[in-house]
């Protein structure tokens, strides 16, 4: 789980969900590399597959089409991003604007997903809320890509057993918690664990989250 690609020096160090470019470049070749094929989120609707990885954004952040995407593509990696709908229309640039989310739909490389309406924390919300953020960001995206959204990832990682039903519900086929942990051939499909990844993460803190090593941080969270 990537956030934002960001070359820009003062986030390197600050932010540390900006992952600088060449250190980006550097897990796709060690993923690449590696005996782990990487995998299209689509291929988890069938099955869940005994090895492989898939690299996921959150948020749908502006360098996420401008930096990012360039790379991956030219590396002929898969990858999804996962949009808030609402940020499409922020006038402060840090997100991706409608246009560049239809460009990236076009590719076949890539998956379009929904991250909510408007990236509410939805265990703090009413059920209608938490209908209309999950059911409407759907609509509006299918809507504007001309494509079905069938990934969903669970805003700031939060979930129950309520909003997954209603994730269901919507017609999601898949959706990801931001839990440390491995996916095991049966796991939940609506409850699909990722790693996140830091800015600090080099080739060798990666391959260790990718063992397993780091799963113990799913144990800060508080899933209610």
């Amino acid at each position: 789980m990537y956030h934002s690609i960001s070359d820009r020096k003062a986030l390197e160090k600050s932010d540390l969900w900006s992952v600088n470019p060449k250190i980006f470049s550097s897990h796709l070749d060690f993923l690449k590399d590696s005996n782990l094929e990487i995998l299209s989120s689509q291929n988890l609707i069938s099955h869940i597959p005994k090895e492989g990885v898939v690299i996921t954004f959150d948020d749908g952040l502006k360098d996420n089409f401008d930096v990012a995407a360039p790379i991956l593509l030219e590396k002929k990696i898969p990858f999804t991003v996962f949009i808030v709908p609402l940020f499409l229309e922020q006038s402060f640039g840090n997100y991706m604007n409608v246009e560049d989310l239809k460009e990236l739909a076009k590719d076949p490389l890539v998956t379009i997903g929904s991250h909510s309406l408007s990236h509410k924390v939805l265990s703090h919300c009413d059920k209608l809320t938490q209908q209309k953020e999950i059911v409407e960001s759907k609509g509006i995206l299918e809507d504007l890509i001309g494509k079905p959204v069938d990934m969903f990832a669970y805003p700031h990682g939060i979930f129950n057993g309520n909003i997954r039903s209603l994730v269901a519900d919507a017609g999601y086929k898949v959706a990801f918690t931001s839990v440390n942990s491995f996916n095991p051939p049966y796991q939940d499909k609506l409850l699909i664990n990722r790693n996140e990844i830091w800015n600090s993460d080099t080739v060798s803190s990666l391959n260790e989250k990718l063992k397993g090593d780091w799963d113990w941080l799913r144990y800060r969270k508080n899933l209610k």
